[in-house]
């Protein structure tokens, strides 16, 4: 069989089928409804889109987040964007999504972003703009509706956290077109009356419709103008809107900015109650020690009778005193007989002693009247001979010193600008008193004054060539 004609393998012809349908689809739009929605561990999202007459495999990778935002769902209509791939172990094609619009909301989406773009151009969602949250915030400033669950959440955590935190309400709509301008206006009016620490913008989860008011661009600009910092609460964990990026602080549910508000004053009681119980223990610690140093104190026959102790002491003294009496004529006698020895001795010792030092003057004294006219004859020959000694260094000295002054004079002479000048050169000095050195350090008409080795002149430039 000839190679063109040969059989084409099943991976040959998926692949070049893949081939062929990827270069035909590289990205289109399709809306359909979801079928068969599996949202895998691995984050990747499969499902089918269909119509009356027919339905598509389609996979989303690493989407399962954004499914969650969006809470896709069976039955819900979508637009997907991507484009049409071939799964060649199984032969089957499918479209492999890039995002996923639930049909309606797709307008919406457009607006948020666009507005998100353009805020965060200018600045306003920028952590360094952004305003601390008070750890101990004495009133907090709340914005909601009156009759929704978000502030039934948030006071009940209040009150369960730490109870007694000072709550300002202000009930405002949460929903519809004129929800934004009652939201601003209550940011507003905290700020007018400082009449609270830190302001909280909440409400309960919905859906993207519902929570529309809070993706306003003027309420956007009110938060980040507020004076006072804003929390943003708004919707569930998932939800997102333009107030949660504007705000000081975003928490994921109006629970969550209870809980992070109180945060402060919770952990200072939970401290404060540590401190109370250490102190307790402390306390009881030591009261038990002095307890148990009472009761040995109590048991002690010293501190039970003291009187007993004094008059043992009273009669240890007297007893020490009888006895100092008794000892001090014994004593004196002793310290008597002992001067009267050592006076003895020392009067018989002084003659002899008196005798050998006159003994030893007497030697010194014969050999130094030996010893001094030979040193003296000694000390004379060495002074002749050093003055006879004395007039030939000094004329050495004189010629060494004559020739050196004339080698330096030698020197210094072939040194001597002046000697340089007699050989036919000069020195040029502008009017700085400056050395002209170049040609370019001067001009024509410039006057200057030149030094000779035998006088000085004044010249003037005619022209100036430079080599």
């Amino acid at each position: 069989m000839e190679e063109a004609q040969r059989p084409l393998t099943v991976s040959e012809v998926n692949r070049a089928v893949k081939t062929c349908v990827e270069r035909s689809f590289p990205q289109i739009w399709v809306r359909g409804e979801l079928s068969d929605l599996t949202v895998h561990a691995s984050g990747h999202v499969y499902f089918s889109l269909k119509d009356a007459t027919s339905q598509l495999r389609g996979a989303a990778f690493r989407y399962a987040q954004q499914a969650q935002q969006m809470r896709l769902e069976r039955g819900m209509e979508v637009d997907v964007c991507g484009r049409i791939t071939v799964y060649e172990p199984r032969g089957e094609y499918q479209l492999q999504a890039s995002s996923i619009t639930p049909v309606g909301a797709g307008e919406l989406n457009r607006l948020f972003e666009e507005l998100k773009l353009k805020l965060g151009a200018e600045g306003l969602f920028d952590p360094s703009r952004k305003r601390p949250i008070p750890t101990m915030p004495r009133i907090i400033g709340l914005i909601t509706s009156w009759s929704g669950a978000a502030i039934q959440d948030f006071l009940r955590v209040l009150n369960r956290r730490f109870s007694g935190m000072h709550v300002r309400v202000i009930p405002s709509l949460v929903q519809g077109t004129e929800a934004p301008p009652k939201l601003i206006k209550a940011i507003e009016y905290f700020n007018k009356t400082q009449s609270c620490d830190v302001i909280v913008l909440t409400r309960g989860g919905g859906s993207v419709e519902d929570l529309w008011a809070f993706n306003d661009e003027q309420l956007a600009r009110a938060i980040a103008a507020s004076e006072i910092p804003v929390v943003s609460a708004v919707g569930h964990e998932r939800d997102h809107s333009i107030s949660d990026f504007v705000a000081d602080y975003a928490a994921a549910t109006p629970t969550a900015a209870a809980e992070f508000l109180v945060r402060g004053k919770a952990e200072l009681g939970e401290r404060l109650e540590t401190i109370e119980q250490r102190m307790t223990g402390v306390m009881q610690l030591r009261v038990a020690n002095l307890h148990r140093r009472y009761e040995r104190a109590s048991s002690c026959p010293m501190l039970s009778h003291p009187e007993d102790y004094v008059n043992r002491l009273s009669q240890q003294v007297d007893y020490l005193g009888a006895r100092l009496l008794s000892a001090l004529p014994g004593l004196a006698t002793a310290r008597r007989q002992r001067l009267d020895y050592l006076e003895s001795r020392l009067l018989q010792a002084l003659p002899g002693l008196a005798t050998a030092r006159r003994q030893r003057l007497d030697y010194v004294e014969s050999r130094l009247l030996q010893v001094l006219p030979s040193l003296a004859t000694t000390r004379r020959q060495r002074l002749d001979a050093a003055a006879e000694r004395l007039p030939q260094a000094m004329e050495r000295q004189m010629e060494e010193r004559t020739h050196r002054l004339e080698r330096v004079a030698v020197g210094m002479k072939a040194l001597n600008p002046k000697s340089v000048l007699t050989r036919g050169y000069s020195i040029l000095l502008d009017s700085g008193g400056h050395a002209v050195r170049r040609a370019d350090e001067t001009f024509e008409g410039a006057k200057l004054h030149a030094l000779l080795g035998d006088g000085e002149l004044d010249v003037a430039v005619e022209s100036v060539k430079e080599s």
